[in-house]
């Protein structure tokens, strides 16, 4: 654990404003050209997406997020927690890691991702010596065929199993309905997701079902075009979260996160340039907060 003698006053001008906000693939359909942290869109449960776009613009090759805490009253501490992007030339995420307190030690995990015509072909997931990579590939216009593979290093690839996803879309009155079905080649599907958009083409609320058990449930809602809040309960884990952006700018900058009834508000802290440079957390309750620093390499 490191003790950091950070200028906090300087970190948080806005702060009196002030955090928190959580599988990998919850996309909005909101673009605003000049937010860089995407709202309603995240990694890993927690961890931000960025604008591809403005990544792309700014020809950002890496961007670290160092987490620090600071109970009230107390100085701002280290624990080495990261988290790690990297780009493409085009913006997009080739790689994330996260660096973790482990069983005595920090661990690492790391996912990789590779894409053809803006479309994401391949996703591995590394862990110590263990390796997972899911391959796509499109059998018609409403069919994937997803392909499990994993690999103990120094070992060759072993196939896991081959999956079908199949989606339809339909329309009633002002909602499009799409429905997108899960299962084994020449099998039965085991899991449906349904996902609802407005007329505007914005996810309204998307459900997982694994056969008749709701297992996932996400909503969002807008107010001048953009997100005003994003839900979401795991009934199978059964936990849930809710973030609040604000709506008074284009650029969302704070709001409130809450998860599992403990609500915290947060804002974010910008460069010259316009990039995040810190994103902090107040919990109501204790006044303790979180502090990530953004860090940049082109």
């Amino acid at each position: 654990m490191v003790h950091v003698n950070y200028p906090l006053k300087q970190l948080m001008k806005p702060l009196i404003k002030c955090v928190s906000w959580g599988i990998f693939f919850l996309l909005t359909g909101f673009q605003s050209q000049g937010q860089v942290i995407m709202p309603g869109e995240f990694i890993e449960g927690t961890y931000p997406g960025f604008n591809a776009s403005i990544i792309k613009e700014k020809q950002i090759k890496e961007l670290v997020i160092r987490q620090m805490r600071k109970p009230s009253g107390a100085p701002i501490y280290d624990d080495g927690k990261r988290a790690i992007y990297r780009f493409d030339k085009n913006g997009m995420l080739i790689h994330f890691s996260l660096v973790f307190q482990g069983h005595h030690k920090m661990d690492t995990t790391h996912r990789m991702f590779e894409y053809v015509n803006g479309k994401r072909t391949a996703h591995e997931i590394h862990r110590g010596r263990y390796i997972k990579r899911i391959e796509s590939l499109r059998k018609n216009d409403s069919t994937i065929i997803e392909s499990r593979l994993v690999r103990r290093l120094p070992g060759n690839w072993e196939l896991l199993d081959r999956e079908e996803i199949v989606t339809k879309v339909h329309h009633e009155d002002a909602l499009k309905i799409v429905n997108e079905w899960r299962g084994g080649i020449d099998s039965k599907p085991y899991q449906k997701t349904t996902s609802h958009f407005d007329a505007s083409n914005n996810i309204i609320s998307r459900e997982v079902w694994n056969g008749a058990r709701l297992r996932l449930e996400e909503k969002w809602t807008y107010e001048n075009g953009l997100i005003y809040t994003y839900e979401h309960q795991d009934h199978q884990e059964k936990t849930n979260f809710s973030v609040r952006y604000s709506i008074e700018n284009i650029i969302q900058d704070e709001g409130e996160w809450c998860e599992n009834e403990n609500c915290k508000t947060w804002s974010i802290v910008y460069t010259s340039e316009q990039l995040p440079k810190g994103w902090i957390f107040m919990s109501k309750k204790s006044q303790n907060m979180e502090i990530w620093e953004f860090r940049y390499r082109y």
